[in-house]
């Protein structure tokens, strides 16, 4: 594969979460003029590997996913027009796709995840998507709900009381023009006096994306009382937004200062994908005035 070639990576475990973010994978692949890389990850103990001599075994596993995969990814393949490359590794799942990462330089990853951990060691570690999410820095979307998207037109964009938040505003004018999309500026206020401080910031925001014509509205809802992903993901619902877009950099949480908690609550709960983007100042960074 040539280092100029522009990828999707897309985890397939075989779940039907996870062959749904393939078919997504291969929609977007096509409205960026991508292949995909479909990988494949076998779990593994290095100790217990040793210690009961189980390599043979765990080699014919990888020969074993190769093939399936490779069955998976050929009708789509050919049905798509959109070339996707199948590979295997082996290891821990969030390491091995930081890896895939690194040696490939994809313009995306999409992964799908089965929500919340019931396992009380995931449960402290996060989903293997949460710590996708938080090792890699290109763009990533989670898909958890069954709704997925034939094209992207609707982006909802929530905004906060961040002045470094705005710097994140070049992510998602960079994804909108790609897609021809529409941003859905939201901001969420527990009360009037918050209101007032949002309004200067969300219509700088508003004013900046489409004056590099992207088309963008903007709403400031109420909280009624619902905590900052409840209110945001009801939102998504009502403007039927496609993906929501939210920001993770190494300063601060999601969606500004979300706790961890909320971080995860949004991942776990969104019905609709959800795009995790790390911001580069330098796109459209000069940009902004302080209020």
């Amino acid at each position: 594969m040539s280092q100029k070639t522009k990828r999707v990576l897309v985890p397939v475990g075989f779940s039907e979460q996870s062959i749904r973010a393939l078919d997504q994978a291969v929609i977007v692949a096509k409205s960026i003029g991508a292949e995909v890389v479909a990988i494949s990850i076998i779990e593994s103990n290095t100790f217990w590997e040793k210690l009961f001599n189980k390599e043979r075994d765990l080699d014919a596993a990888k020969e074993e996913t190769y093939k399936a995969l490779i069955e998976l990814t050929e009708e789509r393949e050919k049905s798509s027009g959109v070339r996707i490359e199948p590979l295997v590794a082996r290891g821990l799942v969030d390491e091995e796709i930081a890896r895939a990462v690194d040696m490939l330089s994809p313009e995306i990853v999409i992964m799908g995840t089965n929500g919340r951990p019931e396992n009380f060691g995931k449960k402290i570690l996060g989903s293997n998507a949460y710590r996708v999410v938080k090792r890699v820095k290109e763009p990533v979307i989670i898909m958890k709900g069954e709704r997925g998207f034939e094209s992207i037109k609707i982006i909802a964009f929530p905004v906060i009381l961040d002045r470094k938040s705005k710097e994140k505003v070049g992510e998602c004018l960079h994804w909108a023009r790609i897609w021809g999309a529409t941003v859905k500026i939201v901001a969420v206020a527990d009360d009037e006096k918050m209101r007032r401080k949002l309004t200067p910031h969300v219509l700088q925001v508003h004013e900046f994306i489409i004056k590099h014509n992207v088309p963008a509205t903007w709403e400031i809802i109420d909280a009624d009382g619902r905590n900052a992903p409840d209110a945001v993901l009801h939102y998504c619902d009502v403007v039927n937004a496609d993906v929501l877009m939210i920001m993770d950099d190494d300063d601060a949480d999601l969606l500004g200062r979300m706790t961890t908690s909320e971080v995860e609550q949004v991942l776990y709960n969104a019905e609709i994908p959800v795009m995790c983007v790390t911001p580069k100042p330098a796109l459209y960074g000069s940009g902004f005035q302080a209020i």
